[in-house]
């Protein structure tokens, strides 16, 4: 954390290659396949290029939020206060009187293209996500941000699939399925629900719930999306579709999916993990590791209450994940590590914030200090 307020939580991301000053200078700026290949370049390079090719630092919607869950765990009050402010400030109107929040920078994926500061629901979602533990202070300020980012996901987001099934999109100016977005975008709506009272929202969000509770494998898993290009699994989705699933059922009892959360944390436990604790990335390979997939299995054991019982599996598995990617020198952790590289950039908004979010749930934790076992002994101990 004390490198992140140094910077005041700004930094590069792996994602922001189309911040290049350079690069929008070209007409290749208007190629999405230049753009896509431009994007994935600067993302997989070890070597940062990004100040000679003019990117510029900045400060992301998903850091600040998780800062300030840091900061209100902490009770360290007056920053999670300056900092949830700071997080409002972020949100972009909408038509129609919504408000929703995007990314300081635009991206390219395969399936669509999202500009600069342009709402999508995974940001969104992390900017409820706290303002929901702010509700009854900042005047309202949270209430009102929280009913206008469900208006935005029932109106922009809204999507049939074709087999009649309504979904939630990742951006307005996209149809691909994705399930840990859509899950995202029925919390927002949920949390919309509760506050406003909107049947309309509940019931979207019931039928987004009920269409990813439909995709899940016999052996409890889920793939990222429906697209060709989407059918794999990887640790930190698999993650945040159980977390979302939680506090889906936790806001609203009647989104309960009790048993298939069961099956999809079972496969979670022993597909995603190494034998020596390190988390995977895909079910099927290790390679990246990856900080993110290591911090969100400790932030849905935190969500789904399941702390207590697994805290010398959370405890190994953030032993592997430093071991293999701290930078005592700078005092941060590196990118990923491949077989063979080691990217030491430092990206605040998918590494470090993560990371130090986790660290901080671990160390808060509650029983005894238990020793290091191979991660199956620790999962099954009693």
């Amino acid at each position: 954390m004390q490198h992140l307020e140094e910077v005041d939580f700004h930094g590069w991301d792996p994602f922001d290659a189309l911040n290049s000053k350079v690069f929008n200078a070209t007409p290749l700026t208007h190629n999405a396949f230049a753009r896509l290949a431009w994007t994935q370049l600067l993302k997989r390079s070890p070597i940062n290029f990004r100040k000679i090719l003019g990117i510029t630092p900045t400060a992301n919607v998903v850091t600040l939020a998780l800062v300030t869950e840091i900061y209100r765990r902490d009770r360290q009050l007056a920053r999670a206060t300056e900092t949830v402010s700071r997080l409002l400030s972020l949100a972009t109107d909408q038509q129609g009187g919504a408000s929703a929040w995007g990314y300081p920078f635009a991206w390219q994926a395969k399936a669509f293209y999202v500009p600069k500061d342009a709402p999508n629901v995974i940001a969104t979602a992390y900017a409820v996500r706290e303002l929901v533990n702010w509700q009854g202070q900042l005047q309202g300020r949270a209430e009102t941000a929280i009913v206008s980012a469900a208006h935005y996901v029932a109106t922009a987001l809204a999507r049939i699939s074709p087999h009649g099934q309504r979904f939630l999109a990742y951006v307005a100016n996209s149809d691909a399925m994705v399930h840990n977005a859509n899950l995202w975008g029925a919390f927002v709506l949920s949390a919309g629900w509760k506050i406003a009272g909107n049947e309309h929202w509940r019931q979207m969000a019931a039928d987004a719930v009920q269409y990813t509770l439909k995709a899940q494998r016999e052996d409890g898993s889920w793939v990222y999306g429906e697209a060709a290009h989407h059918q794999f699994t990887d640790g930190f989705h698999t993650g945040y579709v159980l977390e979302a699933l939680h506090r889906l059922g936790h806001a609203d009892p009647s989104l309960n999916s009790k048993a298939q959360m069961a099956r999809g944390f079972d496969f979670y436990l022993h597909q995603l993990f190494a034998p020596d604790g390190t988390a995977r990335y895909y079910a099927n390979n290790s390679y990246p590791v990856d900080g993110n997939c290591a911090a969100q299995f400790i932030i849905t054991l935190d969500a789904m209450g399941k702390m207590q019982n697994h805290l010398p599996v959370a405890r190994l598995v953030l032993e592997r994940i430093i071991e293999t990617l701290w930078l005592e020198k700078h005092g941060k952790f590196a990118y990923q590590k491949s077989k063979w590289v080691l990217n030491k950039i430092d990206y605040p908004r998918w590494t470090q914030i993560w990371l130090a979010l986790a660290l901080k749930i671990v160390a808060n934790a509650q029983g005894p200090a238990e020793p290091i076992m191979s991660f199956q002994q620790s999962i099954s101990a009693p």
